[in-house]
C-alpha cells in the first residue's frame, strides 16, 4: 500500500511537471492581483458548470440528510471537548505542513510545524491540547496547494468535489498530492484512516456551520453564493 502511494505520487508530480497546470486557461488564476477578483465574472471560472451544479445539489441532499443531523448533534457535545478533537486533528496535519514548508523553502514554515508537533504530541496530550499556541507559534494551514502556487501555479478553473465543496483545479491537486505526501497517511491503516476522515468531515461541519447554513439554506441562489463566496475568499487570502 506504502509503495502504491509513492508510486501514485511521483506519477502525480511527474504530470504536473509535464503542464498539467500551465495550460492558457489556468494562467486566469494567478493571485498577485486580489483586486481583479472584485470584478471578475465568475462564470468564466467556472467552465464546468452543469458538471458542478450537479455535484452542489448531490453534495447539499448529503449535508441535508446526513452531515448536518449529524454535525447538530455533535454540536451538543461540550465545547471543551470539541476543541480538543478540533485540536487533535490539526496536530495530525503538522508533518503535512513541515513537508509542504520545506518544499517551499520556508524554514519558517517547516520548523514551526515541526515544533508544533512535537509540543503538542507531548505537552498537549497527543494534540487535544494546543499548547504550542500558548508559546507564540500559531497554527499554519499548509498544503501542496500553497506549494504549488509558491511556484507561480495558477488557482485554475472552479470545481465541485463530492462531500468535499468547492475547490480549484489546483486546489484539487493539491489535495490528492497531499493525501500521497503525509507521513501520517503512511503509517495508518484503511480503517484508521476512514475513522479519521469522518471525524474531520463532522468536525468541519461543526466549525462552519454558521457559514454553512447561510449559503446552503438562507441563501436564494445557493449555488452561486457558495461559488462567489469560495473564489474571493480564494482571492484575498494572501498566506
Amino acid at each position: 500500500m506504502h509503495k502504491t502511494r509513492r508510486l501514485l505520487f511521483i506519477v502525480l508530480i511527474g504530470a504536473i511537471l509535464l503542464g498539467g497546470l500551465s495550460r492558457p486557461g489556468l494562467a486566469l488564476a494567478q493571485d498577485d492581483d486580489a483586486a481583479a477578483y472584485g470584478v471578475q465574472d465568475f462564470d468564466k471560472r467556472d467552465p464546468f458548470k452543469p458538471v458542478n451544479k450537479a455535484i452542489f445539489s448531490f453534495n447539499l441532499a448529503t449535508d441535508k440528510l446526513i452531515l448536518r443531523p449529524i454535525e447538530h448533534q455533535y454540536s451538543k457535545l461540550p465545547h471543551p471537548v470539541r476543541n480538543g478533537v478540533n485540536n487533535f486533528l490539526q496536530n495530525l496535519t503538522e508533518p503535512l505542513a513541515f513537508v509542504n514548508g520545506v518544499l517551499q523553502l520556508k524554514p519558517h514554515v517547516a520548523m514551526t510545524a515541526a515544533g508544533r508537533f512535537f509540543i503538542n504530541t507531548t505537552i498537549g496530550f497527543l494534540g487535544f491540547n494546543d499548547y504550542a499556541k500558548t508559546q507564540g507559534l500559531a497554527y499554519q494551514d499548509e498544503g501542496f496547494s500553497k506549494t504549488l502556487k509558491r511556484y507561480g501555479a495558477g488557482e485554475g478553473d472552479y470545481v465541485v468535489l463530492p462531500v468535499i465543496g468547492p475547490s480549484t483545479v489546483r486546489g484539487t491537486v493539491g489535495m490528492v498530492a497531499d493525501y500521497f505526501m503525509d507521513p501520517v497517511g503512511w503509517i495508518t491503516t484503511t480503517p484508521e484512516d476512514i475513522a479519521l476522515a469522518t471525524t474531520k468531515t463532522v468536525n468541519d461541519r461543526d466549525q462552519n456551520d454558521d457559514a454553512i447554513d447561510e449559503l446552503y439554506y438562507q441563501s436564494i441562489a445557493p449555488y452561486v453564493m457558495t461559488r462567489a463566496a469560495y473564489l474571493q475568499h480564494q482571492a484575498f487570502n494572501k498566506n
